[in-house]
């Protein structure tokens, strides 16, 4: 999962290079739009690893995962609504700060969980 978790952080940057290097809506539209589906292939193997290995507080974690790609999509018809370097901004930071605390405090959860 770390290896997901740092392509996630990688697609955040460049949403952040593309928006700073003055990037049409376009693009920056694409990137959110690439962040959001990999966001969904990378929730789709955790949890199959979670139900894999009987994770007691499985449905509790793809709520926060569904919640996630929810705003996540709010912002991208933002970004495509006109939103620019306000939506883009809002992504990068919100997603970043949203990641870091999954990764630092929910995903720790189950660690210990598949580790026994």
């Amino acid at each position: 999962m770390d290896g997901h978790h740092k392509k996630l952080f990688d697609i955040l940057n460049k949403l952040f290079n593309a928006a700073r290097d003055g990037k049409g809506a376009e693009v920056v539209t694409q990137i959110i739009d690439e962040l959001i589906r990999y966001t969904e292939y990378h929730f789709s193997e955790e949890e199959a690893l979670l139900a894999k290995s009987s994770y007691p507080d499985l449905d509790s974690h793809k709520a926060k995962h569904r919640d996630f790609v929810a705003l996540l999509k709010d912002y991208k018809s933002q970004a495509e609504a006109g939103g620019g370097i306000f939506v883009v901004n809002k992504v990068a930071q919100t997603g970043a700060d949203w990641l870091k605390t999954h990764i630092q405090q929910v995903d720790k959860h189950y660690e210990s969980h598949l580790a026994g």
